[in-house]
């Protein structure tokens, strides 16, 4: 039996999908971690595998790999979610944006301001920060009045 390349076994399902490519990507495709590809259609995206398993369907209007090969923030419509390779969700609180990930926890902007929560849904830092920026350990460098 013939080893096919990366290359090949996504050009076998390509036509499947409008696009198959990262908001990151020059090139038509583009290698996420463990060969993982996120592919468009209908204006949606999702996830396949290199060997064109489908990971998550097509039903994001933004998806983006974070932090590891198992976490995706996606946005459906209704504010930025973390979901698992099997789209369960991990995370979910209708954010802005989630700027970070470190281990369990989850730098996050709402209503234009950011925070920290866990992974559980632990606000540990209250979204009242212009800026906050993980620093080390467990430390965050934050901004609040400019200051």
């Amino acid at each position: 039996m013939e080893t096919l390349t990366i290359e090949q076994k996504i050009n076998s399902v390509k036509d499947d999908y409008d696009d198959i490519a990262n908001e990151y990507a020059d090139d038509f495709y583009e290698d996420t971690a463990d060969n993982g590809y996120i592919v468009k259609e209908n204006d949606k995206y999702g996830i396949i595998s290199a060997n064109g398993k489908l990971v998550l369907d097509a039903n994001y209007t933004a998806i983006q790999q974070v932090a590891s090969n198992e976490l995706f923030v996606v946005n459906s419509g209704n504010g930025f979610k973390v979901v698992n390779a099997i789209a369960e969700v991990v995370l979910d609180g209708g954010f802005d944006e989630i700027t970070e990930i470190h281990g369990d926890k989850f730098v996050i902007k709402k209503f234009s301001k950011y925070g920290l929560i866990l992974k559980d849904g632990t606000e540990k830092i209250p979204a009242q920060y212009e800026e906050l920026k993980f620093a080390q350990d467990k430390y965050y460098i934050a901004k609040r009045d400019s200051k």
